[in-house]
């Protein structure tokens, strides 16, 4: 079953909506947490230089792709840490702030 790794800047509750969005995006394009994907989520709660550390952690778990949602410079240090940390085995960080563009 492949990974999503979900890293958010803030909390689970404050990214209650986005995180809504999506789950619901991923539903549609057939991906349902569970089932035939499992999501992996860390929250840094507004402390960015934890980061880094997230994405590492990610990346060593071997997660299929990245997410992270948006944070006043915390997407960009997200996606520098996993550039630093990248395997072959995780494809891409991508931004969930538009779970609609695909």
């Amino acid at each position: 079953m492949p990974v999503v790794g979900f890293i958010g800047a803030a909390d689970a509750e404050s990214n209650k909506q986005r995180l809504a969005a999506f789950l619901k995006r991923l539903e549609e394009l057939g991906y349902i947490d569970g089932k035939n994907v499992a999501i992996e989520y860390r929250w840094a709660e507004a402390k960015v230089e934890r980061l880094p550390t997230m994405a590492a952690d990610l990346v060593q778990r071997r997660v299929s792709v990245i997410a992270c949602n948006n944070y006043p410079g915390g997407t960009r240090r997200a996606g520098r840490a996993y550039n630093r940390q990248r395997s072959d085995r995780v494809r891409r960080c991508i931004s969930a702030n538009d779970p609609n563009r695909t």
